[in-house]
């Protein structure tokens, strides 16, 4: 019988969470939270003027930073950056700036 419970916490063990524990301590360094990067399309409306479009542009950067901060209640938010707009020709005589926005946010593994 006891060899049957051993086998078992054993086996119970091996699909457990994975728990890093230091060797001169003993004490349990498992990460909390994990860092994730993300990227997100920016693009502003299309205008006929480059400096309209550009400005546009500018505008829809700021909302998508004010809408990061205002998710941030929590404090994951590392890192934020709307990246270089380039212009794109959206049709006749229509212009718009887009960019590949980059983020950096840690997210909660696991509750102490």
């Amino acid at each position: 019988m006891k060899t049957f419970l051993i086998l078992a916490v054993m086996i119970s063990n091996a699909f457990a969470d994975d728990i890093i524990v230091n060797k001169n301590t003993g004490m349990d360094i498992t990460p909390d939270f994990e860092i994730v990067n993300g990227t997100d399309e920016v693009a502003g409306e299309p205008s006929a003027s480059v400096k309209d479009a550009y400005e546009k542009w500018k505008a829809e950067c700021k909302d998508w930073k004010n809408e990061f901060k205002a998710n941030n209640k929590d404090n994951i938010v590392i890192a934020m950056n709307c990246g270089a707009a380039k212009i794109d020709s959206t049709g006749v005589g229509l212009k718009m700036y887009k960019s590949l926005a980059t983020y950096k946010i840690k997210t909660k593994v696991r509750n102490r």
